[in-house]
């Protein structure tokens, strides 16, 4: 099965955009070891808007990784990495400046990398990748917070690998 990146020409808002989130906005420095520091800000931000708990946090901190990886590795200049959560779930957003759109890649037995889209598409009910107008991208992903089911997307944004809704 095919992994499926919709790219929008203008990105619509969603209910999962609704004023009532709590947002976390970082730059992503170009520098590997700059990761780490971006998952344990976005955890301590997810456990304040979740003191309960919520079951999507490992997802959520996973999607951080792969897409800051990817900015890190595929782009010259930083990243930045914005979070919206809310009680349905969380809404990750990475931009970047290079206007190359990200491609998933088959696993492969002779390659280390090319998994982190296909784990990203995985684990998220939508992901979407939206031109800014100024040379750049922004890669959006929402994942449900577990027990909510998915959020429902706008038409439009595929909700299932393979498969994009009308």
């Amino acid at each position: 099965m095919r992994a499926v990146i919709h790219l929008a020409p203008q990105r619509r808002p969603t209910r999962r955009e609704r004023p009532g989130g709590r947002r976390l906005d970082l730059t992503i420095p170009p520098d590997p070891r700059e990761i780490v520091r971006l998952r344990a800000a976005a955890r301590c931000f997810l456990q304040r808007c979740h003191p309960a708990g919520c079951g999507h946090i490992a997802d959520v901190l996973l999607v951080v990784t792969e897409l800051a990886a990817n900015v890190v590795s595929h782009t010259d200049g930083p990243g930045r990495l914005v979070l919206v959560s809310c009680a349905e779930g969380t809404d990750v957003r990475v931009a970047d400046s290079s206007r190359r759109v990200p491609r998933p890649q088959l696993p492969s037995a002779t390659r280390a990398s090319g998994r982190g889209l296909v784990l990203v598409r995985g684990i998220s009910s939508t992901v979407d990748v939206t031109p800014d107008g100024h040379g750049g991208k922004t890669v959006h992903a929402w994942i449900a917070a577990r027990g909510e089911g998915p959020a429902a997307p706008a038409a439009g944004h595929a909700t299932r690998p393979g498969v994009r809704e009308p």
